[in-house]
């Protein structure tokens, strides 16, 4: 039992990388060419930082099985010790959707080289997951917040929440 803890830091650890994962792509927008010819946002970011170097080079990719494996150990945790711990069901979602038109907002903003999740709670103490755009040292607006308390987000620093969450 004492290992039940450890092991819960693990899969939520799995999950935060399974949904970063499965989130990978690049965003298009309408070119001004003809045919199948687009611009990709990916191609307007800074100069490469060492941080960007760094997370660029990461290979995102797991197999189904190991996916449908991690999603199946975390759906046994979050059903048993996760409820009891937090006193309620469903404190955790299964997953939570997020339209492409948000992720493509977030991702083509002009600094972010990548995006960052965060397990947040809400007022209503069920789990969520907060998206926020990473630039090119690999900071992000809530770590900005932390080490500033009146820092403002800019008009160009985007947060996501409020996805669709199931249950």
């Amino acid at each position: 039992m004492n290992q039940f803890p450890l092991r819960i830091k693990r899969d939520l650890f799995r999950l935060s990388a399974l949904m970063v994962s499965l989130s990978m792509f690049t965003a298009c927008t309408a070119g001004t060419g003809d045919g199948d010819t687009c611009t990709k946002c990916i191609d307007n970011k800074p100069a490469p930082t060492p941080y960007i170097t760094t997370i660029n080079a990461l290979n995102h990719h797991i197999t189904l099985d190991n996916a449908s494996a991690m999603i199946s150990n975390f759906g046994v945790a979050r059903e048993g010790a996760l409820a009891t711990a937090l006193g309620a069901p469903n404190t955790f979602p299964v997953h939570e959707t997020f339209n492409l038109k948000a992720i493509d907002s977030l991702i083509c903003q002009p600094n972010v080289v990548g995006f960052r999740v965060y397990l947040a709670l809400d007022g209503q103490n069920q789990v969520r997951f907060v998206l926020t755009g990473v630039d090119g040292e690999g900071r992000d607006v809530i770590q900005k917040r932390q080490e500033n308390p009146a820092h403002a987000a800019a008009a160009d620093e985007m947060i996501l929440e409020a996805g669709q969450r199931w249950p």
